[in-house]
């Protein structure tokens, strides 16, 4: 039995204009928009570190570099958690396995988004011990671990299913 409901209604393509009507091309435009923004980290950190460092030369920051990696940890695992359970809560008790896949994009979207952004994070705080530092290789661990963890979770329809059946 087909439902009409408006919050059915709303994964059919409207004349809006308010932008894509699928979610999952929603979900995959921003996580592409994320995974480029870590591009523009790197060669900001590269350009404004090179700039700091022929000023004065800074000395390395352990402390904070150990700092920013318990937070970046603390965030990729808050992120998965977090969107993991309000994942859940957004499905209820519906089988993950049967729902349409536009209806399960609608449902992921915020948890999605919430999981891209703190995965994000890590990257911006490679940006900022580069420029702490002044040495753009200080933050490229931080950039590398972000975008390692975003390549491995592109928002597709057996994503969407797997992280709903977890």
């Amino acid at each position: 039995m087909e439902s009409n409901t408006p919050s059915d209604r709303e994964t059919e393509d409207s004349p809006s204009g308010a932008g894509p009507s699928d979610p999952l091309l929603s979900l995959q435009i921003v996580w592409v928009a994320l995974l480029l923004s870590l591009g523009i980290y790197a060669v900001i950190a590269y350009t404004v570190a090179k700039q700091v460092a022929n000023g004065a030369q800074l000395a390395p920051l352990p402390a904070m570099q150990m700092a920013f990696a318990m937070i970046s940890l603390s965030s990729v695992t808050v992120a998965y958690v977090l969107s993991r359970k309000l994942l859940k809560q957004a499905i209820g008790t519906d089988d993950p396995a049967t729902l349409p896949v536009a209806k399960l994009a609608r449902l992921a979207f915020t948890p999605w988004i919430l999981r891209m952004a703190m995965t994000e994070s890590v990257g911006i705080f490679g940006l900022l011990m580069a420029m702490l530092t002044g040495q753009p290789s200080s933050g490229l661990p931080f950039l590398i671990v972000s975008a390692l963890v975003m390549l491995t979770h592109l928002p597709n329809e057996k994503a969407l299913r797997t992280a709903a059946q977890q």
